[in-house]
């Protein structure tokens, strides 16, 4: 979910971009999120699975929307994966892609 209820301090992107890049000033911004998985006998590589999120996220209109908005020229994109259980044979992964058309000049990059 966009909206993180545990943490208030980064309960929204634009809160969480804010602490990531030292400012106010995101310009227009946004974000795409996507849950997925990976079979524990698949032997996919990071390029693979990072292709199969951009892939998902290419082929849902709103998520496309926001990769090919062209005022957006910054972007973070990060996966978390979730390690395997004895009830779930696989391994979960949460992927973020944030972007903004403006950002800090002081923010490294």
């Amino acid at each position: 979910d966009h909206y993180n209820p545990s943490a208030p301090k980064i309960r929204t992107p634009q809160q969480r971009m804010k602490l990531y890049t030292g400012t106010d000033n995101l310009g227009l911004s946004g974000e795409n999120c996507d849950e997925n998985f990976v079979e524990l006998y698949d032997s996919l590589t990071y390029i693979q699975v990072a292709e199969r999120v951009a892939n998902e996220l290419y082929n849902s209109p709103p998520h496309r929307a926001n990769m090919l908005e062209k005022a957006f020229i910054y972007s973070g994109c990060a996966i978390i994966f979730e390690a395997p259980s004895e009830d779930r044979q696989a391994v979960y992964l949460k992927a973020t892609q944030d972007f903004s058309s403006y950002v800090s000049r002081e923010v490294s990059r």
